[in-house]
């Protein structure tokens, strides 16, 4: 009780302060928002796989020494369809394809085709290691039985060369490494102007997916990663390559492979580095489109709420510079954007609103019977009260955010956390200053019955309300029915993470991945890594028969949910080699010595191709075996992933350590950690915004009260997601944490204006829920009007996981609302009806 007095007293304090300095309270505040924005230009998006983890995640560790030792599994597949595959013609045109990705792509490392996949052939008793393209007939009429020897070959077969020959691939692989060779003389004399234009081009970048281009911009220098590792003395480090450089490596890919579609050659672009820039070019798209129609249709329902345009435009102005200063700070902190984070302007916007829009109404209600600056200064004392909680509870959910395995989430918890509570600050001292510089500007009359304007739109509330007093004991059967009900559809969730069913069934990307798969069987890969713990450890023949073992387990699976297609590794080549040496007739099809092994490697590597690398590292004791499957949900992969990693530890075990990881890995393990997020979050969310609710209350009955009308609209979207089918994933599972820190924005107004009439004017039941209704109805109104505008725009996005999310969230605040005040009123009638509440102890003073 003496803490809730304090804090009033602080915020008439604060009222009267900014009142006699509204123009050092608007610059200060300004100033404070100007230079968070200044970290606008700095930021970018990542929505790579690795963007889901913690730096210090096991699984990210494993992922990044994969690719240190192996190079990337995400690569680009340029898949090309025509029955005239092998003819000169088309071979040529496929040649000039390859060898101009190679001469203009940047950050690339490798390209591998028909043109450049290694070829081990019998060259006059000799054994040849080279490019498949020295194998090419110079005649047409060889073409037939080149055809063959490439389509049986299990080098090709379903990895670069359909089984009918009729698609072929080209695989292309971004580079791990990129780094920048800094002048240091260039970096001294950039002046202020340069950085500025650097901050604008940035800016640019962010918003439009298309950085400016300018004269000597880029002192850049790209080699492969094995150019890197060898010349690095004149780079200051090694860098992994960004999501920005992977942006234009993919974009200019797009620009190449359009220079050569024809429609006898026609390319589809496909791979986990495509979906990555299709969700990038979404949110783009989603930031440019439904950001304008948010704070447009915002400002239509304020300007019709207040009348006035000041008025209106005053919560417009903190809201955006709550989220300019916000995704600034983003920028400073090197937060990427990412998916997550679309959701994010949105929110802080109509949080900010629903903070003004309390102030405002306050303030005009009482402009009736009080003066302008009393009128003020009570609205920021009475409403600030409630706000400041609201703003308490909703940062207390938030954060629970941020121990979440899944980074972006964790992140997004933090920055909301920040935003609501800057969007507090600068409405508490930005609508007093900006109020009391217009009163002295404009003497336009002000309303004198603000409550009754607005009247016929607070009746049917006050209706609602009364009829929960009127028949309490059936509101609350019907609640619990209601509950029942909604369990059968919660035991139905399921948990989902498919990135690539986030957008719409016809787009390229979705379609070209499918009939890839369909194809080929299976194109995203699954990597095990077989570590004997000594150098030479792969000259073991029981190691190159236990991966023949282990590769032929792996195709030989049928899972219901995915298709998996060839799996490969390092014994492929040597079983090549081997029937080469022995001209197609050896005794065995692995050699059977350590001796013969070590020759046919050390054969493979002296050859001077560059797979060696990505099949064995220098030491010959790792191997890694690729399993390709269809692109599913991730949590069919579990399963897969599971009986995968546990028989090759079982084939393997005493011979070599086994340990998964690849892009599948990832994904799989994304949605682990999304199961995880939401039990743990939301437990903890919940546990701290009832022990605020119950310390503002001031009793623990009304806390745990009030916890009812926030938890049941979540019950109830969680069950209609359950009946119709809608998983929890990346989006969804936020749907509980955001709903409950906007949801008890509601109940703590409403029960912060019921305890106000009971105990400190000392009304009755009826009375006090009726005044409250009359006094805070407007408001509550329209922040949920406002908040669910704000999230129903969500429904012109790009991707259908974002127009789900918001229909979810736009239900959820309005049943927020309607519980509020058809649950609230029963449950207080009961408990006062019981007696649990004593509302006689010594009142506070609130004026």
């Amino acid at each position: 009780m003496r803490a809730v007095s304090v804090i009033e007293s602080q915020l008439a304090s604060l009222a009267s302060w900014v009142i006699r300095y509204p123009k050092a309270s608007i610059i200060t505040s300004l100033s404070l928002v100007l230079i968070l924005s200044l970290g606008l230009s700095r930021l970018y998006i990542d929505v790579t796989n690795e963007s889901m983890f913690h730096s210090d995640d096991s699984t990210l560790k494993q992922f990044q020494q994969f690719q240190t030792q192996f190079g990337r599994d995400d690569v680009v597949i340029a898949a090309i369809e025509s029955p005239r595959i092998f003819t000169s013609d088309f071979l040529t045109k496929l040649e000039v394809y390859h060898r101009d990705i190679e001469n203009r792509l940047p950050y690339l490392d490798k390209v591998t085709s028909l043109v450049s996949v290694t070829s081990v052939s019998d060259n006059n008793g000799d054994i040849l290691i080279d490019d498949l393209r020295t194998l090419w007939p110079t005649s047409e009429n060889d073409f037939y039985n080149f055809k063959k020897t490439v389509v049986s070959n299990p080098l090709y077969r379903n990895l670069f060369i359909s089984e009918d020959g009729n698609i072929t691939l080209m695989v292309i692989r971004a580079s791990v490494f990129a780094s920048e060779f800094i002048d240091s003389n260039q970096v001294q004399s950039n002046s202020i102007g340069e950085q500025v234009i650097h901050w604008h081009d940035r800016l640019v970048e962010h918003l439009t997916g298309v950085r400016p281009t300018r004269n000597n911009s880029s002192n850049d220098i790209f080699f492969t990663d094995i150019d890197l590792l060898n010349n690095s003395t004149i780079f200051d480090e090694l860098k992994p390559l960004s999501t920005s450089q992977l942006q234009t490596f993919i974009r200019e890919l797009k620009v190449i492979s359009d220079q050569h579609y024809s429609q006898d050659f026609q390319i589809r672009l496909l791979g986990g580095n495509i979906i990555s820039d299709e969700h990038i070019q979404s949110i783009h798209l989603d930031f440019a489109s439904l950001l304008p129609i948010t704070f447009l249709s915002v400002f239509v329902l304020l300007f019709f709420m207040l009348r006035y345009l000041a008025a209106a435009l005053i919560p417009l102005l903190i809201v955006m510079l709550t989220v300019m200063a916000t995704m600034g700070l983003m920028g400073w902190l090197s937060l990427p954007v990412t998916p997550v984070t679309i959701a994010l302007p949105p929110l802080l916007l109509t949080i900010g609103v629903a903070d003004s829009v309390h102030i405002l109404s306050a303030y005009y209600g009482k402009r009736h019977s009080l003066d302008h600056e009393s009128a003020i200064i009570f609205a920021i004392q009475r409403t600030g009260l409630a706000v400041v909680f609201t703003t308490l509870t909703t940062i207390a959910g938030f954060l629970a955010f941020i121990i979440a395995d899944i980074k972006p989430i964790a992140h997004f918890g933090f920055l909301v956390a920040f935003g609501v509570t800057l969007a507090l600050l600068l409405s508490i001292i930005l609508i007093p200053a900006f109020l009391q510089l217009r009163y002295h500007q404009n003497s336009e009359k002000q309303p004198q019955t603000y409550s009754q304007k607005w009247f016929h739109l607070t009746k049917p509330m006050l209706r609602l309300s009364q009829l929960s007093l009127a028949h309490a004991n059936k509101v609350l059967i019907a609640l619990v029915m209601m509950v029942a009900l909604c369990i059968p559809g919660i035991t139905q969730l399921k948990f989902s993470h498919n990135t690539l069913e986030w957008f719409p069934e016809d787009k390229p990307v979705r379609v070209n991945t499918h009939w890839a798969d369909q194809a080929f069987d299976g194109t995203i890969p699954f990597e095990l890594v077989i570590d004997t713990g000594k150098k030479n450890g792969l000259y073991d023949p029981l190691v190159m028969q236990k991966l023949e073992s282990f590769q032929d387990f792996a195709e030989s699976l049928k899972p219901q949910a995915a298709n998996i297609g060839r799996a490969t590794s390092i014994v492929d080549t040597i079983k090549r080699i081997h029937w080469v040496l022995y001209r197609g007739n050896p005794e065995t099809t692995i050699p059977d010595s350590s001796d013969l092994v070590a020759q046919e490697l050390l054969l493979f590597e002296s050859s001077g191709v560059d797979d060696v690398s990505e099949l064995i590292d220098r030491n010959f004791s790792m191997a890694r075996i690729t399993i390709r499957l269809s692109w599913v949900d991730a949590v069919d992969y579990l399963p897969i992933r599971k009986q995968l990693l546990n028989e090759a530890k079982r084939q393997f075990s005493g011979i070599a350590d086994v340990w998964a990881t690849g892009s599948i890995d990832l994904i799989s393990r994304t949605l682990v950690n999304v199961m995880q997020s939401m039990s743990t979050s939301y437990v903890i969310a919940a546990s701290v915004i009832a022990i605020m609710l119950i310390l503002l209350m001031r009793s623990l009955t009304l806390g745990l009260v009030s916890l009812v009308p926030n938890f049941l609209p979540i019950i109830i979207s969680l069950g209609l997601m359950g009946y119709l089918d809608i998983p929890l994933n990346m989006f969804t599972v936020l749907l509980g944490g955001i709903a409950l820190g906007l949801a008890v924005d509601d109940t703590v107004h409403f029960m912060h204006g019921y305890c106000y009439h009971r105990r400190v004017i000392g009304q009755t039941l009826e009375d006090s829920v009726k005044n409250t209704v009359l006094t805070v109805g407007p408001a509550l109104l329209f922040t949920t009007i406002a908040i669910g505008v704000g999230f129903l725009v969500f429904v012109f996005s790009d991707m259908n996981v974002v127009i789900d999310f918001g229909l979810l969230m736009t239900l959820t605040i309005v049943n927020a609302l309607l519980l509020d005040l058809l649950i609230t009123p029963a449950l207080l009638s009961v408990i006062d009806r019981w007696g649990l509440v004593n509302f006689n102890f010594p009142k506070f003073k609130v004026s």
